[in-house]
């Protein structure tokens, strides 16, 4: 996938650029390594976990906030209860 997306005219020659704007993850089980939607949703779900209970290489390199250089892309929305929008059950 790419940003250039060409697509042929319907009845006429050439192409015209009708770039992505949203892609949505096949629906069904798959193995992380097939799907970089997936790698991401564990990465960030692996830092929210060391947020709360960091395991002994995070504490020592100091990465317990790392979940934080995601604010720009956080759906802040989801949880009043929370600045980084965490639902906490």
């Amino acid at each position: 996938m790419a940003v250039h997306n060409p697509v042929p005219n319907m009845g006429r020659p050439g192409y015209r650029n009708m770039p992505l704007l949203r892609i949505i993850e096949d629906p069904h089980p798959k193995d992380s390594k097939q799907s970089y939607f997936v790698q991401a949703c564990d990465a960030s779900a692996y830092f929210v976990m060391q947020k709360y209970a960091p395991n002994s290489f995070i504490k020592k390199s100091g990465a317990k906030n790392y979940v934080s250089r995601l604010t720009p892309i956080l759906n802040r929305r989801a949880s009043n209860n929370n600045a980084l929008g965490i639902v906490e059950l």
